[in-house]
């Protein structure tokens, strides 16, 4: 995942962009990965609130 792996070598010249990124790259990489592992459609993702995640039962009920 470019995220994951990418970013760092091609903002490596660009020691603020870098040093934000290496601040962040847990959080991005924990909004990404639900969406892209789960085939989730930007639109449903971005409507999905607290209530439709069951935390106990590791799942998400999404209206499409």
């Amino acid at each position: 995942m470019f995220v994951a792996e990418g970013f760092q070598v091609v903002h490596e010249d660009n020691k603020r962009i870098l040093n934000f990124h290496i601040k962040n790259k847990e959080r991005g990489l924990a909004l990404a990965s639900p969406i892209l592992g789960s085939g989730l459609q930007i639109s449903e993702a971005l409507s999905l609130d607290f209530p439709d995640i069951d935390w106990f039962k590791e799942k998400v009920d999404v209206t499409r």
